[in-house]
């Protein structure tokens, strides 16, 4: 495992594209901006932010998974591929960062995407994820749109809005098997192609506010 901190004493604490050996990187703490790392599989990024892409981006040929936590990507689609597993917890999203198709290519690896309350994700729209598999998404800031969504190869869709609606509209999910639902309510879902659904899961949720009346 090689652990990197910000260290206090240092007076420049930038990761400069420099080369980091091992199969477990966790860089804590620093802004981050391109380094080579042949080796990493595991790649945990936490307390971060993303710098603009100078000459060239993050490279890690051999990347599996990626864990991204409180950590600002407003600049990461520039630097990043993202691995096959990649999970967003409590970071902070460009507002149009899963809403343009120029962010594609970061994403097209992708089989396992799971997005766990992340202050600025909104929306999902226009995208292609040829390889997704996986689609994990908990919601506790906002209303969630998802649309105009291809992913052919998605099994699961499971949502969670805790507080707000979710709107799922004019997607594609060729071999979608299972979805799951859990919040206050489906604002809209319509015009979804999902020809192999087996299992459907909704759960409303209520406020219980009231319960110490009952």
């Amino acid at each position: 495992m090689v652990l990197m901190k910000n260290l206090s004493q240092s007076t420049d604490d930038m990761i400069h594209p420099i080369e980091i050996r091992g199969s477990k990187i966790h860089l804590w703490n620093l802004p981050i901006q391109s380094f080579f790392a042949p080796e990493v599989k595991y790649l945990k990024i936490s307390s971060a932010h993303f710098l603009p892409k100078v000459g060239r981006p993050i490279v890690t040929p051999n990347l599996e998974k990626m864990e991204l936590i409180e950590t600002s990507i407003l600049e990461c689609p520039e630097l990043l591929t993202f691995p096959m597993t990649t999970k967003f917890k409590d970071c902070f999203f460009d507002a149009q960062m899963l809403q343009n198709d120029c962010y594609f290519e970061p994403f097209k690896n992708v089989k396992t995407l799971e997005i766990l309350s992340c202050a600025g994700f909104k929306k999902m729209l226009g995208l292609e994820f040829p390889s997704l598999e996986r689609l994990i998404i908990i919601n506790d800031l906002g209303t969630v749109q998802i649309s105009n969504i291809k992913a052919p190869k998605l099994g699961l869709l499971s949502v969670r809005s805790l507080e707000e609606t979710v709107r799922i509209e004019d997607c594609q999910f060729g071999r979608l098997e299972r979805f799951e639902f859990s919040g206050s309510a489906i604002d809209s879902c319509k015009k979804i192609w999902a020809p192999n659904l087996k299992v459907m899961e909704i759960a409303i949720l209520f406020d219980n506010d009231d319960d110490d009346d009952l």
